[in-house]
């Protein structure tokens, strides 16, 4: 800083390649930097809060990845949840994320009881609130669900929600922010540009690292961002939760080994050896699992 207060500097190539470098600069890579951004949207029933809680269990290190992209860093996440109540929040996701095997327990919650509410984020009241759980739970991600309810103002107004998303980023540094949001309108394929699906206005899909659209309430989502190539990634819920399909032969191979094992007489047995083998999530070897037993005509044993 100089004499007159300013405090602002430039570097040369050479020395800005060496400035303050990280040794690791993904989250999730390629989706989300460290101390970046990401919005995931869709429809209504669409999957999104599963799907932001599957990646706060792999930040947190629950599982190794999130739909197939590596999670490189592992700490603690902050779960901003205003969308719905905490009944239909304990009930509807927390558990049933448990049930499936993540407990979560490096997530920590702050619902609608438990912050000023109604939240504006551009009042110095919700400020304060979100400076004071980043300080105190010192989270590596904040998740915010939804954008929506964070403020009060024009969500189609550009110059707005500028101020919105800049309000969040300060509360919430030095972590990532991932938002989660509402599409335009319910629509099965618009062969449109994943950033101009976004509801209000395309500020906020201009600003992320990576914005992330459900589609087909769950059979699908669309990558765009700034270190991943535009894409579309076939999927699957069973029943909640999300996976990515892919062609496995290997895990093709090991189901099969585990179907034909006649020691492993009930279905929870069979998808408890899967995910041992396989080292994939225990849902995803429970569904494998039905399935192939849909398949065969033997019904599901006990879980």
């Amino acid at each position: 800083m100089d004499s007159n207060g300013v405090s602002a500097y430039a570097l040369t190539t050479p020395e800005y390649l060496q400035h303050r470098r990280v040794e690791q600069p993904w989250v999730i890579e390629p989706i989300l930097p460290v101390g970046g951004s990401a919005l995931i949207f869709g429809a209504p029933k669409a999957g999104k809060s599963y799907l932001a809680l599957q990646m706060a269990a792999a930040i947190t290190g629950e599982t190794d990845e999130w739909l197939g992209f590596a999670a490189c860093q592992r700490g603690v996440v902050l779960f901003v949840e205003v969308d719905v109540g905490k009944t239909m929040w304990q009930d509807q996701h927390c558990s049933i994320l448990a049930e499936a095997g993540y407990p979560l327990e490096a997530v920590y919650h702050a619902d609608r009881d438990m912050i000023p509410w109604p939240f504006d984020i551009l009042q110095e009241e919700c400020q304060a609130a979100l400076r004071y759980l980043v300080a105190t739970v010192k989270p590596l991600v904040v998740f915010i669900d939804t954008i929506r309810k964070i403020h009060t103002g024009d969500e189609n107004d550009s110059g707005h929600m500028k101020e919105v998303t800049v309000a969040v980023q300060d509360c919430s540094s030095p972590a990532a922010v991932v938002y989660v949001g509402h599409s335009r309108k319910p629509k099965e394929d618009s062969g449109n540009d994943v950033r101009n699906e976004m509801r209000g206005s395309n500020y906020m899909t201009g600003e992320m690292d990576c914005n992330i659209q459900c589609l087909w309430r769950g059979k699908a989502m669309e990558l765009a961002g700034r270190a991943v190539e535009d894409q579309r990634i076939t999927t699957q819920r069973t029943p909640y939760l999300w996976e990515r399909n892919e062609v496995d032969e290997q895990f093709k191979a090991q189901l099969a080994c585990v179907m034909q094992d006649r020691t492993l007489v009930t279905a929870r047995a069979k998808a408890r050896e899967l995910t041992r083998v396989s080292r994939k999530p225990e849902e995803t070897c429970r569904s494998a699992v039905r399935r192939a037993m849909e398949v065969l005509g033997r019904g599901i044993s006990q879980w």
